[in-house]
C-alpha cells in the first residue's frame, strides 16, 4: 500500500488596514502562500459596480490559485 505524502497545513490570521484585495494579494505573496481561500462577500450594488469585488480582484491579481467559497446560509 502506498503511503500518502503528509504535508503540514499552516493557517495564519492577519489584520491589516487598506484596500482588502490589495492587502490579501500582498500578504499572500509575502507569505509565499500556495492557495488563497475566501468568500465572495463584500460590497454590493453600486459600490461593487464602481469598485469591483475583492474576490474578483484577488482572483485576477494573486500569484497563486484562489478558491472562492460561497455560503448557502444567508
Amino acid at each position: 500500500m502506498k503511503k500518502r505524502a503528509e504535508k503540514e497545513i499552516k493557517i495564519r490570521t492577519t489584520i491589516k488596514e487598506g484596500t482588502a484585495w490589495e492587502e490579501i494579494v500582498n500578504e499572500a505573496k509575502e507569505s509565499k502562500c500556495d492557495l488563497i481561500i475566501m468568500g465572495p462577500k463584500g460590497k454590493t450594488g453600486v459600490a461593487k459596480a464602481l469598485i469591483g469585488s475583492a474576490a474578483e480582484n484577488v482572483i485576477r491579481y494573486a500569484h497563486c490559485p484562489v478558491f472562492s467559497v460561497s455560503s448557502l446560509i444567508r
